[in-house]
């Protein structure tokens, strides 16, 4: 309760309260509704007609074939010509169907076509669409490489990639449509792309790890709801770390922060100074929350929350490991901000953190390169160290990072913040004159 009156006392001063909660609240409420309008925007985009990647392939598309042939393949020049491989039914083998030949086993590098009929399927759309890509197109019902077209009965189609080897296959086959593109006059470049997009459907990616897949559409409402609620903890967690800065600011700059920690005590102040910033955060998610409730609604579709209720555990344990996480990084930054009369060590503590979180985010990116299982295993663990496993973190809901993994971060996270905390209010009642 000293804390609390304490806290309360110093809200009370006109100018703490204007320069702490009422103008930086406000800039911050306009940062979420622009940052909702860009991600309106952008869906919209990506949901509309398709011409404008005509652009993109037009200016790009040749060059970019050439150079991840040879990542795939070890060369730039086109593959031999394609083989067609209609696999038959045989009660023997594994999935109840076997390839016709030996030529035909399948290999991860080739694209499967998944039908109920793979006698009658007709595959030539996608053999032009593979051809001198891929060296093997299979239209079977269960085989599995790492590019898998499901199409149903209506003729609906969607792909599942599983690798990133099968997501730069894929993507080298909707560079086919390069040359047909160029020679075709601009009115029906939209039906030539529609047309593709017929044939690939919604595109998903498997994450392996994770056992299951993401999907790359703009009707998935992860995506909108992860970067707008990512982006409102780091304005929150922006302004915390402001706050904590700004109260002792004021005070010491008008000679009054000595005998006021005098009067109050140290550990009460320090305290009181961390009620402060909680309270800044708070005024702003009290305004902000609602305003991303509605603007999802209105970016998403008026369902976009009903229709994640099946991930509201994971969604609402993300959300607590999220604000654990990045409150340990806004404490450690603090420290910055306390030690600020040595350079070297504000340095390290305002920067190191980051710089450790951009190593980790790259070491998880890379990972993806190695299709073993080892390298699954190597992510999970990467994603339960805090700060390290940043990236994995953010993107959680979209790539279905197990529950478990996220309960081990966010252990980490809050006994790291208890922690540093200590660490730092000890240190503030130690050093007062050097703050």
């Amino acid at each position: 309760m000293r804390v609390l009156r304490l806290a309360l006392s110093l809200i009370r001063i006109p100018h703490v309260t204007l320069s702490l909660f009422l103008f930086p609240t406000l800039a911050s409420l306009g940062l979420v509704f622009v940052q909702l309008v860009g991600t309106g925007v952008v869906v919209r985009s990506v949901g509309m007609d398709p011409r404008a990647a005509n652009t993109s392939i037009k200016q790009h598309g040749s060059n970019q074939a050439g150079y991840i042939r040879r990542i795939l393949y070890g060369q730039s020049d086109p593959r031999p010509a394609l083989t067609v491989c209609r696999w038959a039914s045989d009660p023997s083998a594994a999935g109840g169907e076997s390839p016709p030949s030996a030529a035909c086993a399948p290999d991860r590098l080739d694209v499967a076509i998944r039908a109920n009929e793979p006698a009658a399927f007709e595959v030539a759309p996608y053999a032009s669409m593979f051809e001198g890509e891929a060296e093997r197109l299979h239209v079977c019902k269960s085989c599995s490489p790492d590019v898998i077209v499901h199409v149903g009965r209506d003729g609906q189609a969607r792909t599942e990639v599983r690798s990133a080897y099968g997501l730069a296959l894929l993507y080298l086959g909707l560079l086919k449509k390069d040359d047909e593109i160029r020679g075709t006059r601009a009115e029906h470049v939209g039906a030539i792309i529609d047309e593709l997009q017929g044939r690939v459907g919604t595109l998903s990616v498997l994450i392996p790890e994770a056992r299951s897949s993401v999907e790359l559409s703009a009707a998935n409402p992860l995506f909108p709801v992860t970067v707008n609620v990512v982006l409102v903890v780091m304005i929150s967690v922006w302004l915390a770390l402001r706050a904590h800065r700004k109260v002792l600011e004021y005070f010491s700059d008008n000679g009054v922060l000595l005998p006021l920690v005098a009067a109050t005590g140290k550990r009460a102040f320090y305290s009181a100074i961390w009620l402060l910033t909680i309270a800044r955060v708070s005024c702003f998610l009290f305004g902000a929350v609602p305003m991303l409730y509605f603007g999802l609604q209105d970016i998403a579709g008026d369902n976009v929350f009903s229709s994640l209720g099946a991930q509201a555990p994971l969604l609402l344990a993300w959300g607590a490991v999220l604000v654990l996480t990045l409150g340990l990084l806004t404490t450690i930054a603090s420290i910055a901000d306390l030690k600020h009369r040595e350079s070297i060590l504000s340095i390290l503590n305002r920067y190191v953190p980051f710089a450790i979180a951009m190593v980790g985010a790259f070491l998880w990116v890379g990972s993806f390169i190695f299709v073993q299982e080892w390298a699954g295993t190597f992510r999970l663990a990467l994603a339960a160290v805090p700060i390290v496993g940043l990236l994995p973190l953010l993107m959680a809901p979209i790539i279905a990072l197990p529950l478990p993994v996220l309960v081990a971060h966010g252990a980490a996270s809050l006994l790291g913040l208890t922690m540093v905390l200590r660490s730092n209010s000890a240190w503030f009642a130690a050093h007062l004159e050097e703050v």
